[in-house]
C-alpha cells in the first residue's frame, strides 16, 4: 500500500478529488444552464418519470436556490439525454466530436464516481468528494465552491480576469451560464421575464444578433412596400395610344406585343387588376400556375392596372374600409392593409370625373365578384 502512494494515492485513484469535481461541475453548468452553486448542491437522489429503465431518457433532480425565497426555493431540474442517432445527426458537421453532450449521462457518471465517498462519508450529495488538501491523511467532504473554480483554472493555465484576452479567456461560471442561456434562448430556473430583461437584454452578443434580425426584417418589409407601390397603371390616354402603336407601347412597357394586346383586351384580368404572366408567380415554382389569393394580386409585381378595372377597384376599396370596424385589428391589418395601400395608389392616377363614371359603370356581377373576393369565397375555389 505504501509503495502505491498510501491512502492518499490509492484514494485519489478511487474517488473524485476537488479539482476533478470542479471541472465536472463546470461542465454540467455549461450543459444545463443552471447556476454553478445550484449544480454543486445537487443530491444523489433522483426520480425516473419513465419508470425504472436501463437506459433512461430523463431524470428529475430536486435542486435548491435559497435566494428565491422559501416559497420558490425548491425546484425540479430535468436532465435529458439526446438519443445517439439524433446526436450523431446534429454533430455531423461539427469540427470535433463532443463526448460529454448529455447532462443525464454526465450526472450518472458523477454518481458512479462519487459512490465510495458518499458511502464512507454518509452523505446524500451528488458531489461527495475526497479532500486531500488538508494536512491529515484524508477526509470526506461535500460540494465545490466558486473559489475551487479559481484554483482549478489557475492550475490549468487559465489567466486571471485582468490578464484575460480573446485567445486566453478566464474561467467565469457566471459567463459560462450567460453564454449557454444566450445560445439556448430559453429560461432555466427563472421566469421568461427575467431571462429576457436580465440575461439577454444587456448582452452585447444578443443585441448584435437582434440588430441583424430586425435589420433583415425591416429590409424585407421595405422591399415588400416598394413592390406594393410599384404596380404600373395604364391611363386612358396611354391605352388609346397603345392600341394605335402596339409595338412601340410594348417596348415602353417592357412587355411582349402579344402580352400587351391581351392586357388591353382584358384577356389577362384577375378580379381587380390584370396579370402579366400567371406562370411566373412569386409564390409558385416557375412554370406553375399562381396559387395566391386574388386579393394578393394587388401587391404582386406582375400586376398591371387599366382603366376598365377602376369600377371594381373602387368597390373593393370601399368594401375594405366598410369591413374595418367589424374585424379584429390584427386580422384586418394582415389581410387588407397592403391591398388598400395599393388601391389608393392606383386610384389616385385617375381623375374625379373618371371616378364618378366608374361608380356608375359598376355592374351587379362586378359587385358580386367584389363581395366574393373580400369574403374569401374566391380563395376556396
Amino acid at each position: 500500500m505504501l509503495k502505491a502512494g498510501g491512502f492518499r494515492g490509492i484514494a485519489g485513484w478511487l474517488c473524485l478529488t476537488k479539482a476533478e469535481a470542479t471541472a465536472l461541475c463546470v461542465l454540467l453548468t455549461a450543459l444545463t444552464q443552471e447556476n454553478f452553486g445550484t449544480v454543486a448542491n445537487w443530491p444523489a437522489a433522483h426520480f425516473h418519470p419513465e419508470g425504472a429503465q436501463e437506459d433512461p431518457c430523463v431524470l428529475l433532480v430536486e435542486e435548491s436556490k435559497p435566494r428565491r425565497g422559501p416559497e420558490h426555493e425548491h425546484m425540479i431540474a430535468a436532465l435529458e439525454h439526446l438519443p445517439d442517432d439524433v446526436a450523431d445527426l446534429l454533430a455531423a458537421d461539427a469540427d470535433e466530436p463532443r463526448l460529454m453532450r448529455s447532462p443525464l449521462r454526465l450526472y450518472l457518471l458523477l454518481l458512479s464516481l462519487t459512490e465510495l465517498p458518499r458511502r464512507h462519508g454518509g452523505s446524500g450529495a451528488a458531489f461527495a468528494l475526497l479532500n486531500l488538501s488538508s494536512g491529515r491523511s484524508g477526509r470526506w467532504c461535500v460540494g465545490v465552491r466558486a473559489s475551487d473554480v479559481l484554483r482549478w483554472a489557475r492550475s490549468h493555465g487559465f489567466p486571471a480576469a485582468r490578464h484575460a484576452t480573446p485567445g486566453r479567456p478566464e474561467v467565469d461560471t457566471g459567463r459560462i451560464r450567460q453564454t449557454a442561456l444566450e445560445r439556448r434562448q430559453h429560461p432555466v430556473a427563472h421566469s421568461r421575464r427575467t431571462h429576457n430583461d436580465v440575461y439577454l437584454k444587456g448582452s452585447s452578443t444578443v443585441q448584435a444578433d437582434s440588430r441583424r434580425v430586425v435589420g433583415a426584417a425591416l429590409r424585407q418589409e421595405v422591399a415588400k412596400a416598394r413592390v406594393v407601390q410599384s404596380v404600373p397603371v395604364f391611363t386612358s390616354d396611354f391605352v388609346a395610344w397603345a392600341r394605335e402603336n402596339l409595338a412601340e407601347a410594348a417596348v415602353q412597357t417592357g412587355l411582349e406585343p402579344r402580352a400587351l394586346k391581351d392586357l388591353l383586351d382584358a384577356q389577362r384580368d384577375t378580379p381587380a387588376v390584370a396579370c402579366v404572366d400567371h406562370l411566373a408567380s412569386p409564390v409558385a415554382e416557375p412554370g406553375q400556375p399562381c396559387t395566391a389569393s386574388f386579393l394578393q394580386c394587388l401587391t404582386c409585381e406582375n400586376a398591371r392596372a387599366l382603366p376598365h378595372h377602376l369600377p371594381v377597384q373602387l368597390s373593393v376599396r370601399d368594401g375594405i374600409l366598410q369591413r374595418r370596424p367589424h374585424l379584429d385589428p390584427p386580422v384586418w391589418q394582415a389581410r387588407f392593409h397592403a391591398p388598400l395601400q395599393q388601391l389608393e395608389e392606383i386610384i389616385d392616377h385617375f381623375t374625379d370625373a373618371e371616378h364618378r363614371q366608374a361608380r356608375e359603370d359598376l355592374t351587379t356581377d362586378q359587385q358580386r365578384l367584389v363581395d366574393d373576393l373580400l369574403d374569401g369565397r374566391w380563395d376556396l375555389r
